[in-house]
């Protein structure tokens, strides 16, 4: 491989490894500020596996 390449490639990994790293702490955010909310709220804000939608719901989904 020539230098410029192995650069690149370096280059590309070390920027690929920030957006993961941010990507990871937006995530972590989201959760934390969605825990406060249910808990402040009083609310379920996610989604429950298996929950299943409304009959109305799916009807407007289908439209």
């Amino acid at each position: 491989m020539s230098k410029n390449l192995t650069k690149n490639i370096g280059s590309n990994e070390l920027a690929l490894e920030k957006a993961l790293e941010e990507a990871e702490l937006k995530i972590k955010a989201l959760n934390t500020l969605i825990d406060l909310a249910e808990e402040q709220l009083n609310i379920d804000i996610r989604k429950k596996s298996g929950a299943k939608q409304s009959l109305k719901q799916n009807k407007t989904i289908l439209k």
